[in-house]
């Protein structure tokens, strides 16, 4: 991107900040497929175990991104 909108004299910056404290890892926001792969059964409920534990416990500060973007 940077390389094609350079003569532009446009400038990119690339933010991959992470797992935030949202409640992007909530019942409510996420959604599992209705249908089941038997070969991954197991991988999948670790997987859904996984995310339930990342609840509210993401180590980022969802304000302290917030003022760095901002910055």
């Amino acid at each position: 991107l940077a390389q094609e909108v350079a003569p532009f004299g446009i400038h990119t910056t690339i933010v991959n900040p992470g797992f935030f404290r949202t409640g992007l890892a909530g019942p409510e926001s996420l959604v599992w497929p209705e249908v089941a792969v038997e070969d991954y059964a197991e991988r999948s409920a670790a997987q859904r175990e996984w995310w339930r534990a990342q609840d509210g416990r993401q180590p980022g500060d969802p304000a302290k991104l917030a003022q760095a973007l901002l910055t």
